[in-house]
């Protein structure tokens, strides 16, 4: 008996699943990037709301973007009892954390806009979606790098209880349940 799929649909369902797989790859760093930074601030209150991290996944304008974490930085003071010294310290270092990982979410954006009309060619070219997949990891390290960066100098600016505080916070925030951030 023949298989109901036909062979014209194979390669749909296979553009699908890379695209799929590039999404979710791509958003990966930004969005924990954001989600961290967002942490940082002190809660993710607004992940449902249109003017959350979800938002600047969305394409949320970089006002918008900074605006959000502005006030949840303002959370941060409170949640940990900063000190006026430590947030003078703080706000730029995630304002700058942010100013830097915006353009690196633009240009994975741009990368993921390469993929379909790569896939749609006959025959499909390899070497350039190779490039596009090195292009990809590359500003995922360099996002990565970026968002260890934060953490270490916000880190610097935290006492002990403090930075104990904060990462029990973001334990229960992004995903304790899955087993991440435990310690």
């Amino acid at each position: 008996m023949m298989n109901n799929t036909s062979t014209d649909s194979k390669p749909r369902l296979l553009m699908r699943a890379l695209q799929t797989v590039q999404r979710r790859r791509a958003s990966v760093a930004f969005v924990a990037g954001v989600m961290l930074t967002a942490g940082l601030a002190g809660g993710m209150t607004a992940l449902a709301s249109e003017s959350g991290p979800v938002a600047i996944h969305h394409g949320a304008g970089a006002a918008d973007v900074q605006a959000h974490v502005g006030a949840m930085l303002n959370r941060l003071d409170a949640q940990l009892g900063l000190s006026s010294e430590q947030k003078a310290h703080i706000d730029p270092l995630v304002m700058q954390a942010l100013s830097d990982l915006m353009p690196m979410h633009q240009q994975l954006l741009q990368l993921h806009s390469q993929v379909q009309p790569l896939m749609m060619q006959s025959p499909i070219d390899r070497a350039a979606l190779e490039t596009l997949r090195a292009q990809h990891l590359a500003l995922l390290d360099q996002a990565s790098k970026r968002v260890t960066q934060l953490m270490a100098e916000v880190g610097d600016q935290l006492t002990p209880a403090q930075r104990q505080q904060l990462w029990s916070h973001l334990s229960q925030l992004h995903g304790a349940s899955h087993g991440h951030l435990k310690g």
